[in-house]
């Protein structure tokens, strides 16, 4: 069983790639399509999707997420279908966010802004938009604080490494420049407590 979720993981990740590199230029049916895919490879890896994303499906969580909400979104108003093709992906994508009912007041122009949608361009849509239904912050789980820091410091040590043999090529107004970020990070640091914190018995960065 086991074995077979594997494979079929493998052929969706392969039907992802070709998929994306098929289609030129990102329409409403491609997204659908995407969006299919990851559906399926979501159910069967469960709570390896994150790893299957990075590793098979070579694309951002961010990416896939956004793909899924907004089939999720069409496929509750399948009755807007006609409305939605005369939006462009970046007002689908914001009005995806939204609550069901208010995103559907929204596409049939009975919340009101400056004009119809297709009158907008994205850049005004974005600015109407982020007026109205400013963001919330969304509260984020101790071990989600941890892993996002974590992974910050563990890449940012990496690169100091593969870059430290080429710093003698750097000039001083340079080094300048990375000293001051590298004091900027410091002084965040110390602001967060993360220096005076108790130093753990063994080093959580994986290698």
């Amino acid at each position: 069983m086991e074995s077979e979720v594997s494979t079929r993981l493998g052929v969706l990740a392969r039907q992802l790639q070709e998929h994306r590199v098929e289609v030129r230029g990102q329409t409403l049916d491609h997204i659908l399509h995407s969006a299919q895919i990851l559906a399926e490879a979501k159910r069967l890896a469960g709570r390896r999707f994150g790893r299957w994303l990075r590793e098979m499906g070579r694309m951002g969580r961010e990416t896939a997420f956004r793909h899924l909400r907004v089939s999720e979104f069409v496929r509750e108003n399948v009755a807007l279908m006609q409305h939605f093709r005369t939006l462009s992906l970046t007002k689908l994508y914001a009005l995806s966010t939204l609550p069901p009912a208010l995103s559907r007041k929204c596409v049939l122009g009975e919340v009101p802004f400056s004009c119809p949608f297709a009158e907008l361009s994205d850049v005004a849509f974005l600015r109407e938009f982020a007026v109205r239904f400013p963001r919330r912050e969304r509260s984020r789980k101790r071990h989600q604080v941890f892993m996002e820091m974590l992974s910050v410091f563990v890449r940012a040590r990496k690169s100091m490494q593969r870059s430290s043999r080429y710093l003698h090529r750097l000039s001083e107004s340079q080094v300048a420049r990375l000293a001051h970020q590298l004091d900027l990070i410091i002084a965040l640091a110390q602001d967060g407590r993360i220096l005076s914190a108790k130093k753990p018995a063994h080093d959580l960065a994986p290698s």
